[in-house]
């Protein structure tokens, strides 16, 4: 399609991740503008899921380590 068969593989793969990085975008513009309910937010998945699970260990830190983390209140 692009000609790239006697070409340097690290261009082929550039293109390639071009071609579908373009391809991507366009499906997500016109999703977008044909979508009634308007535009979609998403929520970082990267910050919800490093503070979840930051939670669960500072929920769990006596059960993981004792009370070395987080003393109790008691002592």
């Amino acid at each position: 399609m692009y000609n790239l068969r006697g070409s340097d593989p690290g261009k082929r793969e550039a293109v390639a991740e071009t071609v579908i990085v373009r391809a991507a975008r366009a499906f997500g513009e016109g999703l977008a503008r044909h979508d009634p309910r308007g535009r979609l937010e998403l929520d970082d998945l990267t910050l919800s899921a490093m503070r979840e699970h930051s939670e669960d260990l500072r929920n769990r830190g006596d059960e993981i380590a004792g009370s070395r983390w987080y003393p109790r209140p008691d002592r």
